[in-house]
């Protein structure tokens, strides 16, 4: 039986199509973006919805191909016991020091019999995580974990290489666990998150109303390829603040 034509391209439109371009209330903070850098964090959270839309295609990719996933089961290319497709949203509150809440929230992919969390991201190149998991995804799924209080999860990489005129989906697969780290994530990430939702209710409405984001208000850069670039405009940034080259 020949496999059904894939609708990658399709799915990316409707998703771009369908986007309101709605940023998230400012003491609310996606488990996507736990392991990225403070300023990072900052740009996305105000600037978000001035990235223009082919950068934002780089964004949805990773939506795309999960759509393909569903649409052709291709989660049997993972050591799957009995897996189910999570639908909705989990999340947690936190008070930070200053007495404000902090919402905390994300969406994996799937959940197995044995209570084993799935999130499948999508590379342009296995070779970067032959070794294990993207530092930033690892911060996800550790996010995740402490979020439904589970203790194992699993990161399936899968090759973005699709073969278009064949109209066949990726089946190179890299897969690494991730155990819970409590510790970890109370002392490191949650932190982080009250930190940019405190710096997101200080300068947002600012910005909101139509002031430009001064360089001056943000955290210090890092050696990532965003805090390199000093030049704050959108369209620079947007290509790594989405993660272009691994989108997921």
């Amino acid at each position: 039986m020949s496999p059904e034509p894939v609708q990658f391209d399709e799915h990316l439109q409707h998703i771009l199509d369908t986007d309101e371009d709605n940023l998230q209330p400012y003491n609310q903070v996606r488990a996507s973006s736990m392991g990225y850098c403070p300023r990072r964090m900052q740009v996305s959270k105000v600037n978000g919805n001035q990235f223009p839309r082919h950068v934002k295609a780089a964004a949805f990719l990773g939506s795309a191909m999960h759509k393909e996933l569903q649409q052709h089961e291709l989660y049997d290319d993972a050591d799957v016991p009995s897996m189910m497709q999570f639908e909705g949203e989990t999340f947690q509150t936190y008070r930070g020091d200053d007495g404000r809440i902090t919402n905390i929230t994300g969406h994996f992919d799937a959940i197995d019999s044995e209570a084993t969390l799935y999130d499948f991201k999508t590379m342009s190149n296995l070779y970067y995580v032959q070794d294990g998991p993207k530092d930033h995804h690892e911060d996800q799924v550790q996010t995740y974990l402490n979020l439904t209080d589970t203790d194992r999860a699993e990161i399936v990489y899968l090759s973005r290489q699709i073969d278009r005129d064949n109209e066949e989906m990726p089946i190179d697969v890299e897969q690494h666990t991730v155990e819970r780290d409590q510790a970890y994530y109370e002392n490191e990430l949650v932190p982080k998150a009250h930190d940019v939702r405190q710096w997101a209710e200080e300068y947002g409405p600012a910005i909101a109303a139509g002031e430009k984001l001064d360089p001056e208000v943000l955290d210090e850069p890092c050696d990532s390829f965003f805090c390199e670039n000093e030049d704050l405009d959108p369209e620079v940034f947007a290509v790594d603040a989405v993660g272009f080259e691994d989108a997921a």
